[in-house]
């Protein structure tokens, strides 16, 4: 059907604008040198040293996605965040998967429209992307009788952000150590 492939190419322009989006807000590199003296790095230096040539550039971080507080209770020695920065990674999976999930209830339109090409009206669901929820099988391309998942592409976009979520949380714990 011609809906399942649109839905496929805009599912996956969508899962890319997310990942991006929020990857764009991490910083490449993280310092934590004192409690007053933290560098973050949001581009390489090919790319700063292109930026800095163009007059009309503004060098300037993006604004947080989220804030995080750091709370002294009372009786406390060391000070805590008001939110577990794993949590905020956790949240931003689960939009992710929610947004996938959602992609199960779009149903066939085709089976509405044309009612006449279809025996009988079933309420069918299109054939949507899914999350798997273990890493799957990747295709040899010498072995022809491995297919390679139909959903790989979701797998890697959700580790990838995953994995560059956890990456921009860990300094954190060196920001409360100091």
């Amino acid at each position: 059907f011609i809906m399942q492939d649109a839905l496929l190419i805009l599912t996956k322009k969508s899962v890319n604008k997310f990942k991006d989006a929020i990857i764009s807000f991490l910083p490449l590199s993280c310092q934590v040198n004192d409690l007053n003296d933290i560098v973050n790095k949001f581009v390489t230096d090919e790319e700063q040293a292109k930026l800095d040539e163009d007059p009309y550039h503004t060098s300037q971080d993006p604004i947080p996605l989220f804030s995080i507080d750091l709370v002294l209770e009372e009786g406390g020695e060391s000070p805590q965040y008001s939110v577990d920065p794993g949590d905020v990674v956790s949240n931003i999976m689960q939009i992710f998967d929610t947004g996938i999930e959602k992609l199960q209830e779009v149903s066939q339109l085709e089976q509405k429209i044309m009612p006449h090409l279809f025996k009988k009206e079933t309420g069918m669901q299109i054939k949507a992307t899914k999350r798997p929820r273990t890493e799957p099988v990747k295709g040899d391309p010498n072995d022809k009788r491995v297919m390679e998942d139909e959903n790989l592409w979701v797998w890697d976009a959700y580790s990838h952000l995953r994995s560059e979520l956890v990456r921009a949380i860990y300094p954190m714990d060196d920001f409360i150590s100091c």
